[in-house]
């Protein structure tokens, strides 16, 4: 079941989704809004898992640049015992329209299976360093920062890693990658080529 504005914008739809063990999950989203430029800027979404599992999402739009692609959002999870607010900010592109960087911060909170208390915090930032164009004018290459820090539920730094990712020989098929990581990740320190 789909609704629609006058100008036909979807505003409500429900499905079901099965999988090929017969698994399913029921999904609504609700409260599809848009600005006046007809991009989306929020909506509520409610799934129901053949178990009986329910998680509830909201999502809304930060806002939008100058050639109308997403520039942010914050979405909230909730499920009986979690809940997951992650607010994306800083969202860049590429001369083809693709995400090339980003903030992310993601804050969980609630108890686990076993009743005990669980949280933290983590922020991923990720910077397109270099970007590398054929003679064609398409991309061929490109290298990003990526840098991750974890706080525990009391606010201790848990993980801080920092990536160097270069693609080279980019296609629509495929690429080649090297990456550099260093950094701590719990009691793990991390260096590898």
């Amino acid at each position: 079941e789909m609704n629609y504005t006058k100008i036909g914008d979807l505003t409500s739809y429900k499905e079901t989704l099965e999988d090929k063990d017969g698994n399913s999950i029921q999904r609504e989203r609700t409260g599809i809004l848009y600005n006046d430029k007809r991009s989306q800027i929020s909506y509520f979404e409610k799934e129901v898992s053949s178990d009986g599992q329910a998680l509830i999402r909201d999502w809304n739009a930060s806002g939008y640049n100058s050639e109308g692609r997403l520039s942010g959002y914050t979405q909230t999870t909730l499920t009986n015992e979690i809940s997951m607010t992650q607010t994306v900010s800083g969202i860049t592109y590429d001369k083809l329209g693709r995400q090339s960087g980003s903030v992310e911060q993601t804050q969980i909170a609630g108890t686990n299976d076993q009743g005990e208390r669980v949280g933290g915090k983590m922020t991923v930032t990720t910077v397109r360093m270099d970007t590398v164009l054929g003679a064609d004018g398409n991309i061929t290459g490109y290298t990003d920062s990526v840098q991750t820090r974890g706080w525990d539920r009391d606010g201790s730094l848990v993980r801080e890693t920092d990536v160097i990712r270069a693609r080279s020989n980019v296609t629509a098929t495929g690429y080649s990658e090297d990456s550099l990581t260093m950094g701590q990740d719990g009691d793990i320190v991390l260096y590898s080529q």
